[in-house]
């Protein structure tokens, strides 16, 4: 699948023989704070888009995101080695159907290229796994596109317009 709206930028960091590339994740949890988290899958911290990405290279892993002409698949986040109050929050706070959103980010020379709009979704319910020295939260998002899908329930009948009017 093509997009003509890649940036050149972006075009011309994956024409090139060798390419480091990596995601920058903003996910909207309802962490104590009341912000999004926003993730970089680097060893050091990036500022884009005003914000910034916290380094966790290790530390979150992502599946690939695959698509194909019919579907886009939804993507699982794996946060390694968390803390108990990190799983105390996972277990307490509501944040299926939250935002996600994945962003591609490439290194051309020096200059951060960044994808826009390479995926967006919403959380699903966290998997969390405790092992005798470690504990795991996964959580898998689904894409944006999965709302076709679903039906509609309401319809644009007298009845249903004045129940929403209401």
């Amino acid at each position: 699948m093509s997009r003509p709206d890649i940036p050149a930028g972006v075009l011309t960091a994956v024409a090139q023989s060798h390419v480091d590339r990596f995601p920058l994740i903003a996910c909207e949890f309802d962490v104590a704070d009341g912000g999004t988290v926003y993730i970089c899958g680097l060893d050091v911290n990036v500022t884009y888009g005003g914000n910034v990405y916290l380094a966790s290279r290790g530390l979150v892993s992502m599946e690939s995101i695959v698509e194909t002409p019919d579907e886009v698949a939804g993507i699982r986040f794996t946060l390694a080695a968390v803390t108990d109050a990190l799983v105390a929050e996972a277990l307490l706070v509501k944040y299926q159907g939250r935002p996600c959103t994945v962003l591609m980010a490439f290194i051309e020379s020096g200059v951060l290229r960044v994808d826009p709009v390479a995926w967006q979704g919403r959380l699903d319910v966290p998997e969390i796994t405790r092992g005798a020295k470690t504990r795991t939260i996964t959580v898998t998002a689904e894409h944006r596109m999965a709302d076709w899908a679903r039906p509609r329930q309401l319809m644009f009948n007298d009845a249903d317009q004045r129940r929403i009017d209401q």
